[in-house]
Formats: C-alpha cells, sequence, structure tokens
C-alpha cells in the first residue's frame, strides 16, 4: 500500500501542477499585446551636456522605461539627415545622426535593451527622402538606374514663359495657401513632386529599384537586432499614375500623420469622415490603395521570411495613415493573419475636450466593429503630431484616460511624458523650428505647430528638468517642470506616474486583458463611462472612470447583476476610495477614474500561488489595492481554523484529499 500512497502523492503533484482552463488559451506573439513606449529621441535625454537628446541619454534612462511596465520602445527617426523636418528628410536610413550618436550608440541601445527584455521599434519614411540624399542628386543628374528613382513630370508655359506646374496637386506643408506640390529643378529641368515640403521629393514607390533598397534598409536593421518598423503616412505612398489633376481637396480633407492640430479642434472622426465609397469610384484611387496594401505586404513578407530565416522573434509592423476608417482597415490581411497593424489614431481624432463618455465609445465600438477577426489594435491617447492629451482634453481627466488605454483590447501606445501628464509647451515664433509652423503665416504659427508636444521630457525640478546639464536647449522646457516632473510625482502614491505603473503591471498579470473581450458602457448621462473586460473562466474587471468635476453615484448591480454585490478595488485614483473591497453601489470623486475585480465564481482553473503582500505599500490593519492585485485570478478555497485562514490553491486541495484517504493502506 506504501506504493498506491506514493501513486496518490504524484497524482495529486500532477494536478496540482497541470490544472489549467478546460480550454487552453491561445498563445499570443509578443506585439499583440505589448505596451510600447514612444520616443523623441531628441527631447528624451542629454548625455553630453548640448542641449539635444541623444541614445546614450535613451540607454540612461532604460531602467526608467523597464520600470513603467513598458515591453517596447518606438524610436522616432534617428537617421542621417539635415533635420529641416525633424528627422524626416532623411539622407541616409542607414547611419544616424550625429547629434544623436553613432553605429556604436545604437548598437548598445538594442544590446542593453534586450539585456532588459525591452524590444527596439524604428521609424522608416520609405515614400520620400531630403533633397540632400545622394539619390536624388543622382536622379537630378539623370544618371542611371537612379533617374526614375523620384516623381519627375514635364509641366507647361504660360504666354509669358513661365512655367506651370503639371497638375494643381498641393503640398501639405503649405496647403493652407494652396501651395503647388511640385517645384521646378533646373538641372534636370523637369518638375519633382513633394506631397511634404519641397525640401523632401517623393520617391517613385512604382520602380522596383527604389523598392529593392527598402528592403535592403529593412534587412539592415533586422540584422543589428530592431524588433519592428513603424511606417508612417501610407496613405501618400502612391499618387495618380497619369497625373490627372484633382477635383477638389478630398485627397486633403482627412487629417494626416503630420498635420499640426489647433488644441480642442481635432475631426470628428464619424461615419461621414469614413464615406470611402465617393473616393472608390475612382480607378486612380483604387490602385494606388491596392498598390499600397501590395507593398506593405510584401514589406512585411521580406520582414517575416527574414525573421524564419534566422530563427528570430517575431517582428512587428506598424502602418499610420491619415485616411478615414474604411482604408485603414484594409492595410489588414485576414487570409495571411500578418503583422500588420494599423496606428489607431481614434482617441486623438475623435476627442477633445467637449467629448462625454458617448462619444467615447462610439470611437471606440466604431473601430473595433470593423477590426477583422483575431486582428490587434492599440489606443494611443496622443502622438508627437498631436497636442498632449492633458491640454487637448480635460487635465484632470488624464489618469483616467490612462487607464482606460492600457486596458482596452491589443497593444498600448505611451508617448513619452505621458506617463507624468506632460503638458503642451507655449513655444515662441522665434523658438519655433517645426516646418509645418515656419511655412504658414508667423500670426497662425501656433494652430500649425507640433513643438509644443516635442519638448524636454521633464525627468526632475534641477536645471533643464533634469533633461541636460545646459541652461539652452534644442526647444525650451515646459516652465511647469519644476511641478511635473518624474521624481515629483514618484513619491506621491496617487500620482499620474504610479497609477500608470499599476495599471501597466495589471494588464500584464491577468489573461482577461490579453485574450479577454470587452464592453463599453456610458452612464449617468453620458458622465460616467465604464469599462468591462471578462474572459470565461477568469474574474471581471471594470474601470469607472468620471468625466466630470463633480462626484456621482455608481450602481454597478444594475448594469451588471449577474457580478456579486462586492468588488475588490484593484486601482484607484480616488483619495476617498482607501478600502480593499468596495459594495457595487458608490460614490466616484469627480474626475477620478477606479479599477474594480469582480467576484463572481470562475472555473476550477486556476494554478497557484499563495497571496503574497507588498510590504511597502501595506500594513496590518488594512490591505491595500496592490495586495488585492497580486494573484488576481487565483482559485482558492479558504480553511477557517483556530482563528487563522489556511489559503490552498484548489488543487492542491484535491491532492490532500486524496493523500488524507488512501493514508492508512
Amino acid at each position: 500500500m506504501q506504493t498506491l500512497r506514493w501513486f496518490f502523492l504524484l497524482v495529486g503533484t500532477i494536478v496540482q501542477f497541470t490544472g489549467n482552463n478546460s480550454e487552453e488559451l491561445e498563445e499570443k506573439e509578443w506585439w499583440e499585446t505589448a505596451l510600447v513606449y514612444q520616443i523623441w529621441p531628441r527631447a528624451f535625454q542629454d548625455s553630453d551636456d548640448d542641449g539635444e537628446g541623444d541614445l546614450q541619454g535613451i540607454i540612461n534612462r532604460l531602467d526608467y522605461i523597464k520600470d513603467l511596465g513598458v515591453d517596447a520602445i518606438w524610436l522616432n527617426p534617428i537617421y542621417e539627415s539635415p533635420w529641416f523636418d525633424s528627422g524626416y528628410d532623411i539622407t541616409d536610413h542607414n547611419k544616424i545622426h550625429p547629434t544623436l550618436g553613432d553605429d556604436e550608440d545604437i548598437d548598445s541601445l538594442i544590446e542593453e535593451a534586450h539585456e532588459r527584455d525591452l524590444k527596439v521599434i524604428l521609424d522608416i519614411v520609405p515614400n520620400y527622402s531630403s533633397i540632400e540624399h545622394p539619390w536624388f542628386n543622382l536622379s537630378r543628374a539623370e544618371i542611371e538606374p537612379y533617374d526614375d528613382f523620384y516623381i519627375w513630370a514635364n509641366g507647361t508655359f504660360d504666354d509669358s514663359g513661365e512655367g506651370i506646374e503639371p497638375n494643381n496637386w498641393t503640398s501639405i506643408y503649405d496647403e493652407e495657401r494652396n501651395g503647388s506640390a511640385w517645384t521646378w529643378d533646373s538641372i534636370r529641368e523637369q518638375w519633382y513632386y513633394h506631397k511634404f515640403h519641397h525640401l523632401e521629393p517623393d520617391l517613385n514607390l512604382r520602380n522596383e529599384d527604389v523598392v529593392e533598397k527598402i528592403l535592403e534598409t529593412l534587412d539592415f536593421w533586422l540584422e543589428k537586432g530592431v524588433d519592428g518598423f513603424f511606417f508612417s503616412t501610407v496613405s501618400y505612398y502612391f499618387e495618380d499614375e497619369d497625373l490627372d489633376d484633382d477635383d477638389d481637396d478630398d485627397d486633403d480633407e482627412n487629417v494626416n500623420d503630420n498635420a499640426g492640430l489647433e488644441d480642442g479642434k481635432n475631426e470628428a472622426d464619424d461615419d461621414n469622415n469614413d464615406n470611402d465609397e465617393n473616393n472608390d469610384d475612382d480607378d486612380n484611387n483604387d490602385d494606388s490603395e491596392a498598390r499600397t496594401i501590395e507593398l506593405l505586404h510584401r514589406f512585411w513578407s521580406h520582414v517575416d521570411n527574414w525573421t524564419k530565416e534566422n530563427n528570430s522573434t517575431a517582428k512587428l509592423l506598424i502602418v499610420s495613415s491619415g485616411e478615414g476608417n474604411g482604408s485603414l482597415i484594409s492595410y489588414y490581411d485576414n487570409e495571411t493573419e500578418t503583422g500588420i497593424v494599423t496606428y489607431n489614431d481614434r482617441l486623438i481624432r475623435a476627442i477633445n475636450s467637449t467629448s462625454d463618455a458617448d462619444d467615447i465609445k462610439k470611437a471606440i465600438d466604431d473601430w473595433m466593429d470593423m477590426l477583422p477577426e483575431n486582428s490587434t489594435t492599440n489606443w494611443p491617447l496622443t502622438n508627437h503630431d498631436n497636442s498632449r492629451t492633458p491640454s487637448r482634453m480635460n487635465e484632470e481627466n488624464m489618469d483616467g484616460l490612462e487607464i482606460l488605454s492600457l486596458l482596452l483590447p491589443g497593444q498600448a501606445i505611451t508617448y513619452y511624458g505621458e506617463e507624468i501628464s506632460m503638458i503642451d509647451t507655449q513655444v515662441s515664433w522665434n523658438d519655433t523650428i517645426d516646418p509645418m509652423a515656419c511655412e504658414n503665416p508667423q500670426e497662425d504659427f501656433e494652430n500649425n505647430s507640433r513643438d509644443r508636444a516635442r519638448t524636454p521630457m521633464q525627468w526632475n525640478s534641477s536645471l533643464s528638468a533634469g533633461f541636460s546639464l545646459s541652461n539652452e536647449t534644442f526647444l525650451p522646457v515646459n516652465p511647469l517642470f519644476e511641478e511635473i516632473n518624474v521624481e515629483n510625482q514618484l513619491k506621491e502614491p496617487f500620482s499620474s506616474i504610479n497609477i500608470y505603473k499599476k495599471v501597466a503591471l495589471l494588464r500584464k498579470e491577468s489573461p482577461v486583458f490579453t485574450h479577454g473581450d470587452y464592453e463599453v458602457e456610458s452612464q449617468n448621462e453620458n458622465r460616467i463611462l465604464i469599462l468591462k473586460r471578462f474572459l470565461e473562466g477568469y474574474p471581471t474587471y471594470i474601470a469607472i472612470i468620471n468625466l466630470e468635476s463633480f462626484n456621482e453615484t455608481i450602481n454597478l448591480t444594475e448594469l451588471y447583476p449577474e457580478l456579486e454585490d462586492t468588488f475588490d478595488v484593484v486601482i484607484s485614483t480616488d483619495p476617498d476610495i482607501d478600502t480593499a473591497e468596495i459594495e457595487s453601489e458608490f460614490v466616484l470623486s469627480g474626475n477620478e477614474a477606479v479599477v474594480l475585480k469582480g467576484r463572481a465564481d470562475v472555473n476550477e482553473s486556476t494554478t497557484s500561488v499563495f497571496e503574497e503582500k507588498d510590504d511597502e505599500l501595506s500594513n496590518e490593519d488594512n490591505k491595500s489595492q496592490e495586495d488585492i492585485i497580486e494573484n488576481s485570478d487565483q482559485h482558492v478555497r479558504k480553511y477557517e481554523t483556530g482563528g487563522a485562514t489556511i489559503i490552498f490553491p484548489k488543487q492542491l486541495t484535491l491532492y490532500w484529499i486524496l493523500f488524507f484517504i488512501f493514508r492508512n493502506f
């Protein structure tokens, strides 16, 4: 019988360590649920005291980034460039801008990031270059094979002999004055096309030699260990091959990737803005979109093949565009299930200071309803081309919006400084460097400038906010840096950065956030936004965000009668909610948010460990909210004995039952 006892001991142990859900959750690639931290390299950290951020500065801050709970860093352009357009005017995709560092620095950055289990994503700009690029100089000299690397065309002449552009296309950088997208080149004696600035000529992506050069660039960075690429302005990859005049300005009505936007006046992303049927009748538009999709998937296939051939980890490709939803969705491919992900700017374009809970719900639901099955998405609140979230929205709602962004399905993307609720900086005309502003009238430059969201990171209250030891920085430091900075906020338990870290931790701990479904509700006459995340066999999580400045009574039983009447408080921005659990009806203070965990029964699925307390954040009399984040999805059985509570995982309980039954055999 000794053998039999040992047999059941073995069975119990196996049950304990293999007791998973009845259905195994599908393993996801890292990029499908990644938390990505976007860095404007020039603004993050200066390591050599020249007032300019650099790669070594980013390396010095990798521990900070890792501590935030981030999975990957996305670097905006770091390449060799005249820096007329903040690095997007590239002269060599394979070289580092000398102000930012050199080859050794980028190699070190990639290595140091990987040592911390951080992925590295780079911007790639395949559709235009700097006018100083060697390719352009060879093209204007009509030297093969570069003669057809750019879009060249003949124009006409008026009666006085003045040249007339090939068509009426306009440049984004000068469209307020109906500026032409064509510039005359006296060397080649032809017009060259530039959708952006005249110093950024468009590459001819119909030319196979150009595409091959871009693929070589991808290989160059893949071999250095890069984990993904961000492709911007994809809606401008291809032009009408016949160079026909535009009938109107439909091409530019949508908000584009490089447009500066006036505070609180972002375009609403309503159904009218997504009416692609109005444009699809045009064969040339159809051709351009089809070619764009084909090229993007060629990029993906190339990267995917490289990954397989080199036994490397999966890569992330994100594409961004200013088009309506219909075109954006077309970049996904259901059949091949590629890693191409559209940059989802719904929470940027559709949401402003006048938006209520119903507006936010509509923006989320409309996008999710269109998303192909098994596709992932992302939820940035802002980026380098738009006002910072606290300036565009109500500053007091920032923590609640960050909770929403991080807990929605898919990836999350955070622009540097959002974790401390950095606000826009008012940059004077004399200090402005953004060509979007400089190329337009001075009286309106603030509405066109993107510099306000690209200023130095605010680390502490010392000189230049700890960004640099230089008093002169490439853009001025926000004057509120002594109040809004990392060092100050780390000391405050309810600060933006500490809330951010808790939410980032929570999204990693439960399959509910990586595999679960969602519901968004608007309550209390659109003043309360509620996000519910759920997955069969796991507890339900509910985030409640009060978008108004006054207190609101919340009744979750009316909304979710299937859940119990008591919830665990997982995260709270509201100092008045400082308990470990709360009833289903409660009061949420103005502009505050809370994340609750439902305690409805779950199936007997959880593997697990005993609950641990965070010594720094708890005390003997009152469990803090961090304590109940730990082991949030454990399915346990409690036994009361002699005033003490013993907690067993249910699989371990089964083992002991078997052991005691057969111990006397």
